[in-house]
């Protein structure tokens, strides 16, 4: 069995996750994980994405107009 985690909502907040779930056909419970786990995915890969956009940064190199004609002849 899963663990279980308890959250505190006042009623508005409930009601707006509740029709929200109500509208994707899923349990309270499900859309309240699946935001969280998706919230938590997304703030990952957005780190992720700006880490590796920097370490390319970091690695680029650029050349004269002049040194790479010179290269090739």
């Amino acid at each position: 069995m899963s663990p279980v985690v308890s959250v505190r909502l006042s009623d508005a907040e409930k009601e707006l996750l509740k029709d929200y779930a109500d509208n994707e056909k899923c349990s309270l419970s499900d859309m309240i994980r699946i935001l969280a786990v998706n919230h938590v995915k997304n703030e990952h890969l957005g780190e992720l994405a700006d880490q590796r956009w920097q370490a390319y940064l970091d690695n680029l190199v650029s050349y004269p107009l002049d040194e790479i004609a010179e290269r090739l002849g």
